[in-house]
């Protein structure tokens, strides 16, 4: 039996009022308010692990950028340069190693390119080496030293062998492994 609503008690009207509100208001929680507070929630919650990860990249940032200017000030600029296939590495060792030695003095007799090899603890990355042989005195071949420090291209000393020369006295025999770093080709 169906009651129409203008035959409820005013109480009735009331109470059916007071619910259609209730459920209405339920509904629109459950459609509206609580999806919008769990996403801003979300958002909040990535907020904060995307600001701590780029508090931690920061600090990563810094650390590297630190180490960059220590091995510049002991490798020199050439540091700062990008890596390049090793071909080019190559290339630019022997010329570095020309520049290098002949400002320092030291005579430049042999050049023996040698064969390059991966980097273990650097992934992609090659070490490619250049054995030179000269001759020179002990303070050209300080200088010469001293200059690596300020070559255009990343150069190091590998290993170092320095004798006498006997056939000229006061004059040294150099022979030196020299290494840059170098993109390694990927096959």
């Amino acid at each position: 039996m169906k009651l129409p609503l203008n035959q409820l008690s005013s109480r009735d009207r009331r109470a059916v009022l007071i619910g259609g509100i209730a459920l209405g208001a339920i509904v629109l929680m459950r459609l509206t308010i609580i999806p919008f507070a769990d996403s801003w929630a979300d958002a909040r919650n990535r907020s904060r692990t995307n600001g701590e990860e780029l508090t931690q990249l920061n600090r990563s940032l810094r650390r590297a950028v630190g180490q960059r200017e220590r091995l510049a000030r002991k490798y020199g600029p050439g540091i700062r340069q990008s890596l390049v296939n090793e071909q080019a590495a190559a290339m630019n060792l022997f010329q570095s190693a020309k520049d290098v030695f002949s400002a320092g003095g030291i005579r430049l007799t042999e050049y023996q390119p040698q064969r390059s090899r991966p980097v273990r603890e650097i992934p992609n990355v090659s070490l490619v080496t250049l054995q030179v042989k000269g001759q020179g005195d002990l303070p050209k071949l300080a200088k010469c030293l001293h200059q690596m420090t300020r070559a255009k291209n990343l150069m190091f000393v590998q290993s170092m062998n320095i004798t006498n020369n006997e056939k000229q006295p006061g004059q040294l025999d150099v022979t030196l492994l020299l290494a840059t770093l170098a993109e390694m080709k990927k096959n």
